[in-house]
């Protein structure tokens, strides 16, 4: 993967420039309300038209870039595709901003729908950044946008993309910022000697990987600060839930919203928490035509949707999926092309049951039939590592019980294996055996007993713990295991939580050393089953680096701290009766 390519998405059909055999009209200039001008191509299926129309609107260029389904199949389905650069990427003018896309999907949309090859019915489409473009464009109301399909993308761009629980989702910001920096890269150097210059400086950072991750401060990364990518400063120069977040959340307008959307996503995505959460908000507040129309569709996949491979799993044929056939071209016939019969084979919510690999069907998430139950963390005051003595129980905690301390030093965080996270070739995201890193005496791991029967969870899973630290501020990370018979143990949940923003991410709080706190942790949701002979772990630390940057344990800004102000921090998990650590599951009754 070079500096300017297209990060991994949706498995989609790959099609070429040469493969497309219909007309096709290059580079349009369509000129937004303020007078910039987005290069757009147009796609035509044969014949005098007018067409429905498929918006795309793409920051990875439009003349190779493939949207969900192809282009192909859009067009033999007798659709006009829009495939049209975002304002200030490859040949559209303007500067780019990440995610302030909501104004020109409004113009693109209504520019769309008044050519004369368009039918005036618009729908538009796409899968991660694209998919984000829809979202911003769903919040301005075009009023020719009939349908959408905004697919592995975030709602709240704070939570579900930049941070979570508080604390920079670091590795995929900075992997995308390098891979997609040679369009920048382009507009902004001086002369070719300072583009080479950059260009080699971005390589280096991606060959020395992940040593180069470990640079500080943060917000000073090399190459990024030169321009290439401004909007690394605008993130961390907002580390708070503030307006700069805010604008960017459709959660808090849902209700204006009047295009049916549907939603797509994977376990092991890390938008995941983004599309559940905007399904959840149209269902309890949205417009009655968006919450009755509605379809969501999560499998056990990565961000790469139907490649049943996640990570060092293969989920089997059953987990393959064409996105394009089975969800996408069907809901945009049903909308667009009024083929009332077209989404009768689609559930209202269908999602994949990991652990039995099976696909189940439902008419709202989470399902009616799960129960919240507690399982407690305890231990002999030992729970360091696999080799500990942490235990997870269902039986309420004694009073008198030793408490599990461990030390958290940034400056040898706990490595990153697989998860929620997108870096292509740079991390392996997934499934990946959590045993290495439960081999180290910061991450305190607890187990349960082997299962008599099967556990079925499907929902969402939240971790409370009782803790002390020795620092004004620190990071707790907690992620739920399944344990085999054979002891690999495989990743199936995680979350954390940065402590100063522990009652608001609008307003950091810091710590007082020393006391104890009670804290939530909300992991990413999930479902999953624990067969019997299986074993529940529950794994907590500080730190999960790359993935998340590392908390300095000082009350400093986290994006400006200088590996002179890292600290180490002494943590301390009670787990008695009065402060009962725990995580509650979704457990299907």
């Amino acid at each position: 993967m070079t500096p300017n390519s297209t990060p991994p998405n949706a498995t989609t059909p790959q099609e070429t420039p040469s493969d497309l055999d219909h007309e096709v009209r290059r580079d349009i200039m369509v000129e937004m309300r303020d007078g910039v001008r987005l290069a757009t191509d147009v796609h035509l299926p044969e014949g005098e038209g007018p067409f429905p129309t498929l918006v795309n609107r793409t920051p990875y260029n439009k003349a190779t870039d493939t949207p969900v389904g192809t282009i192909g199949a859009a067009i033999e389905r007798g659709y006009a595709v829009v495939q049209q650069d975002v304002r200030g990427r490859f040949n559209s003018g303007g500067w780019f901003e990440p995610f302030f896309e909501g104004e020109d999907g409004y113009d693109t949309v209504e520019w769309a729908a008044e050519q004369d090859w368009s039918t005036g019915d618009v729908g538009m489409y796409g899968v991660s950044y694209r998919g984000m473009a829809v979202i911003r464009a769903l919040e301005q109301d075009p009023p020719s946008l009939v349908a959408a399909a905004p697919l592995v993308t975030p709602a709240n761009f704070y939570r579900d993309l930049q941070y979570m629980g508080g604390a920079d989702n670091f590795g995929t910001s900075l992997a995308w910022s390098l891979f997609n920096s040679g369009s920048q890269i382009d507009r902004i150097a001086d002369n070719e000697a300072k583009a080479k210059e950059l260009r080699g400086e971005i390589q280096r950072l991606i060959e020395n990987w992940p040593d180069s991750a470990r640079f500080l401060p943060t917000i000073d990364f090399p190459a990024l600060d030169e321009g290439v990518a401004q909007y690394w400063q605008d993130w961390h120069n907002h580390p708070t839930y503030d307006v700069f977040w805010q604008e960017l959340d459709i959660l808090d307008s849902i209700s204006s919203v009047s295009t049916p959307v549907i939603h797509l996503g994977g376990w092991y995505d890390i938008f995941l928490q983004g599309y559940t959460a905007l399904y959840s908000a149209i269902e309890e507040c949205g417009q009655e035509a968006v919450s009755e129309n509605q379809h969501m569709v999560i499998g056990p996949w990565t961000h790469s949707i139907g490649n049943p491979v996640v990570g060092e799993r293969d989920f089997g044929e059953q987990a393959q999926y064409n996105a394009g056939e089975q969800l996408v071209f069907p809901w945009f016939d049903h909308w667009l092309h009024g083929s009332k019969d077209a989404l009768d084979s689609v559930p209202k919510v269908q999602y994949f049951q990991m652990g039995e690999d099976e696909w189940r069907s439902d008419d709202e998430w989470p399902p009616a039939e799960v129960e919240s139950t507690t399982y407690y963390l305890t231990s002999g005051g030992n729970a360091n590592s696999m080799d500990g003595d942490g235990v997870i129980t269902t039986t309420p905690l004694a009073e008198d019980v030793p408490v599990d301390e461990f030390t958290y030093d940034p400056l040898d965080p706990v490595p990153t294996r697989g998860g929620p996270i997108l870096m292509g070739p740079l991390q392996e995201s997934g499934v990946v055996d959590q045993r290495p890193v439960e081999k180290r005496e910061d991450v305190l791991v607890y187990t349960s007993a082997e299962l008599e029967r099967p556990l079925e969870i499907a929902g969402n899973v939240e971790a409370t713990f009782f803790v002390e630290s020795s620092a004004p501020d620190t990071d707790f990370v907690a992620r739920l295991v399944d344990v085999g018979p054979d002891g690999y143990a495989a990743n199936i949940t995680e979350g954390a939580l940065r402590l100063r923003y522990r009652n608001s991410f609008e307003t950091p709080e810091f710590m007082n050393p020393g006391c104890v706190y009670e804290v939530s942790i909300e992991l990413r949701p999930v479902a999953h089953t624990f067969k019997s002979g299986h074993r529940l772990r529950v794994d907590v630390t500080s730190s999960n680096f790359p993935k998340l940057d590392r908390n300095p344990n000082a009350a400093i800004p986290v994006a400006r701290a200088t590996e002179d102000e890292m600290q180490t921090a002494e943590q301390t998990i009670y787990h008695d009766s009065d402060r009962p650590s725990r995580i509650t599951l979704p457990v299907r009754q």
